[in-house]
């Protein structure tokens, strides 16, 4: 049986059957622990669930690549267990991150000109009737949100360029228009 080729090379070089595990997610070579929900199909990636290493890591690389000299990369904040802390950054403008219960990503957005991160973060989370935890005041997530990562910046017009960056680089499942 002769092996079928595209445009001289094997069929089976460009469409492999294994999946691409995320450790080495296709056109990227970093350290990262996203998990795979797809592989390649037909030449196409499917979506990449990313997790809270890769936000950091895409951050500090589009600090280091565009010389912010101020940027601060704040602690995971467990919305439902941690409402009663403040957010970290808060004060700041920046991007945030929102995570599934497992620390996927669902969502990237911004705080920028007259909004700070506390600000914008309210838009998306309010205080149970207890006052105790974090609730999500809108419906349509894939997932339910759970954790919240903050990049505070020092100047509010770098946020909108970090943003689409991060989008860019990590493609969110909730970052659609109209969705959130």
């Amino acid at each position: 049986m002769q092996k079928q080729h595209v445009f001289g090379k094997a069929l089976k070089s460009y469409f492999p059957t294994t999946p691409l595990y995320s450790s080495q997610p296709l056109g990227y070579n970093y350290p990262g622990n996203a998990i795979l929900v797809g592989e390649l199909n037909m030449g196409i990636a499917t979506k990449t669930r990313r997790s809270v290493n890769d936000v950091r890591y895409h951050a500090r690389t589009y600090a280091k690549r565009y010389g912010l000299k101020k940027m601060n990369i704040g602690r995971i904040y467990d919305i439902k267990n941690n409402w009663q802390d403040t957010w970290p950054n808060c004060d700041s403008p920046g991007c945030y991150a929102i995570f599934d219960k497992n620390k996927l990503l669902l969502y990237v957005g911004k705080a920028s000109h007259s909004n700070t991160l506390a600000l914008r973060l309210a838009c998306h989370f309010r205080c149970s009737k207890t006052g105790s935890k974090g609730i999500v005041r809108q419906s349509g997530w894939s997932h339910a949100p759970w954790y919240v990562i903050t990049i505070g910046v020092d100047k509010a017009h770098e946020a909108p360029s970090l943003e689409e960056y991060l989008i860019t680089k990590l493609n969110p499942s909730d970052n659609i228009n109209g969705k959130i």
